[in-house]
């Protein structure tokens, strides 16, 4: 049985998290989050782009254009005092700043875990109840279960409504 396609218009995505949180929440959630625990999203992230350990600070230094006092500092949990060496050591080691600064990843990066568990649960969805999805449709309803997770059970009952 094959379903008609949805109309991505109806599709509303929900809005961002943290959207109209507190300034206190930020601050709790700074004061949460450790110079140990930075240090090692920091040192997660050189180890992923090849940065060898031995002479870190000084590669970080002279690639980023900061003293090499600043970087040792990044390295064991310190935050950029300066916005414009903060983005230019992010983008140089493709750096979550949001995880950085408070331990929270930003939402928006695409995590190949979750799409991988969400495909096997609309697949399973899919043969469960004898849908056969197009690819289109599938590919569809894939990124609606990604945007709204916590919406899952809802869509699937419900996946006649959007796919129209």
């Amino acid at each position: 049985m094959t379903l008609p396609l949805f109309s991505v218009n109806s599709f509303q995505p929900r809005a961002r998290r943290g959207q109209g949180s507190t300034d206190m929440n930020s601050k709790q959630k700074l004061e949460e989050f450790s110079p140990s625990q930075r240090a090692l999203v920091v040192n997660e992230a050189l180890d992923k782009a090849g940065v060898i350990s031995w002479g870190r600070a000084t590669t970080i230094a002279n690639e980023v254009s900061v003293s090499h006092a600043t970087a040792s500092g990044w390295l064991l949990g310190s935050l950029p005092r300066d916005s414009k060496a903060l983005l230019r050591f992010s983008d140089k080691y493709d750096i979550d700043i949001h995880h950085w600064i408070n331990g929270t990843p930003r939402s928006d990066g695409l995590s190949a875990e979750k799409i991988e568990r969400l495909a096997l649960i609309l697949k399973s969805y899919e043969i469960d109840s004898n849908v056969n999805l197009t690819p289109s449709q599938f590919s569809k309803l894939l990124v609606m279960l990604y945007q709204e997770e916590d919406k899952t059970e809802f869509l699937l009952n419900n996946v006649k409504l959007f796919l129209v």
